[in-house]
């Protein structure tokens, strides 16, 4: 792929990711009229994971990195969308004072995600393949 395709795509990542994160936000803040006066961290701070993916997609895009393995870019993505829905979901659990045993799964999917997302970019960083 030519550079300029490559930074288009970072970019619409980008601003899907600043999106993303202004939707938690904004749902947090709707979600807290209807909590009669109950509120949960997760809720509320559930906008930081697309953050943190904005201002990653931004400095790939500043520094002019191409690209990851396709893997490892996947899984960079995937993580962070699997730990938002996560933070949503304990936020609401908590909110309506229940609790769920499959909750737990999301921090060890967030986790394995980013993980192997930094395993495979240091693989390609080591190959120097991908990465310019």
């Amino acid at each position: 792929m030519s550079a300029s395709v490559i930074k288009k795509k970072r970019l619409i990542r980008l601003f899907l990711y600043l999106g993303g994160s202004l939707f938690c936000g904004l749902f947090a803040y709707v979600y807290s009229f209807f909590s009669h006066g109950v509120s949960s961290d997760f809720m509320t701070f559930s906008f930081v994971l697309p953050l943190i993916g904005a201002l990653t997609e931004g400095a790939l895009l500043v520094f002019g990195v191409r690209t990851f393995s396709r893997l490892a870019d996947n899984c960079f993505h995937a993580g962070i969308g699997t730990g938002t829905v996560g933070a949503l979901l304990q936020g609401i659990f908590e909110i309506a004072g229940t609790d769920s045993p499959y909750i737990v799964t999301f921090p060890v999917l967030l986790g394995l995600f980013l993980f192997t997302a930094v395993l495979c970019f240091g693989i390609a960083l080591c190959r120097k393949e991908n990465v310019t």
